[in-house]
């Protein structure tokens, strides 16, 4: 029943459930999380908005909102859903506020929007498109997002292998991207040295080293257990489901969510380098994940075990939202 709103032309319905739920999740109180690691400009946006209240629910609601209005939007311009297909404006939040963390600014959930705008330019890439203009201003958003989050560095590797996916692999464009990348940190210590702090900061880059690792308990009680158990159980089984049946789809749609597989892929391996930002990482590869499952509600006759499966998230979520009030 919850999946046929969503599916529906009642607008005001799903506008109305999704204000709802909005309103339970940003009713719990908003912390900050330290840096942990080579962070400049959170650490920058953090000391503007510390001891401001009000500033700080607003970043939260920013940071935590556009990644999901932009990617909805996307993924219709896309074609990748039906234009009736709302799932997103749903799961997104359902998935992401699944975790205790998630009501944490972090590092890892500051930079998603900057990681979302960048893979919108990727996605839009053509290989009949003679210019890099759009990997090149696709990279200078990854770039600027591991300024906010030093571990999405290694996204560079997925920006490759994009080239290789959306255009014909060469050393040159490759070399372009690698440039590119490295422009906004060329802009930074250039600052740096122009106000002779580039030595202090030179130093202050060393602590990416120190904070690389795998730092978070995931099976903390018995239904978080359970919960993360058959959370990881459906969402193997949706995300195979939908790349198995890829072979259905046009070339292009296939390339767009290849891309968007890697990028899940890649968010995942990041969990190794994540060290203190661990457990803020995992709300990373649940809105990547929410995408997969969007596609495949958008794909399949509505049965009554998928009820059952978004209710297990609704009661988890809203038993973790308790919690956590009655806690702070």
């Amino acid at each position: 029943m919850i999946l046929n709103i969503f599916n529906g032309r009642n607008q005001l319905l799903q506008l109305f459930i999704i204000i709802a739920y909005a309103a339970l999740i940003y009713f719990i109180p908003v912390s900050i999380a330290d840096s942990n690691g080579y962070n400049p400009l959170y650490d920058l946006l953090i000391n503007l908005i510390r001891g401001n209240g009000v500033l700080i629910k607003l970043l939260y609601i920013i940071i935590t909102l556009s990644p999901i209005i932009v990617t909805h939007i996307f993924l219709d311009y896309l074609g990748v859903i039906e234009r009736k297909n709302k799932y997103f404006l749903f799961i997104a939040p359902l998935l992401m506020f699944s975790n205790k963390d998630a009501w944490v600014i972090s590092p890892p959930l500051v930079s998603l929007i900057l990681i979302v705008i960048g893979s919108t330019y990727v996605l839009r890439t053509t290989e009949d498109d003679k210019s890099m203009s759009k990997l090149f201003s696709a990279t200078l958003f990854f770039s600027i997002a591991s300024l906010f989050y030093s571990v999405a560095v290694l996204n560079i590797v997925l920006l490759l292998i994009a080239l290789n996916i959306f255009k014909q692999f060469n050393f040159r464009d490759a070399l372009a991207i690698i440039i590119s990348f490295t422009l906004p940190y060329i802009y930074l210590f250039t600052y740096y040295f122009v106000t002779d702090s580039f030595v202090e900061n030179w130093s202050y880059l060393g602590t990416l080293f120190n904070n690389i690792g795998f730092d978070v308990i995931i099976f903390d009680t018995p239904f978080e257990t359970a919960f993360e158990v058959v959370l990881i159980s459906i969402s193997v089984f949706i995300i195979s489901t939908v790349l198995v049946n890829q072979r259905s789809n046009l070339i292009q749609v296939r390339k767009y969510v290849s891309f968007m597989f890697l990028g899940l892929l890649g968010s995942i391996i990041l969990l190794l380098f994540a060290g203190d930002n661990t457990a803020f990482h995992f709300t990373i590869i649940l809105f990547l994940v929410a995408i997969f499952y969007t596609m495949y509600f958008g794909g399949k006759i509505k049965v009554w075990v998928y009820e059952v499966f978004i209710l297990l998230f609704l009661v988890h979520n809203l038993f973790l939202m308790w919690s956590l009030f009655y806690t702070n």
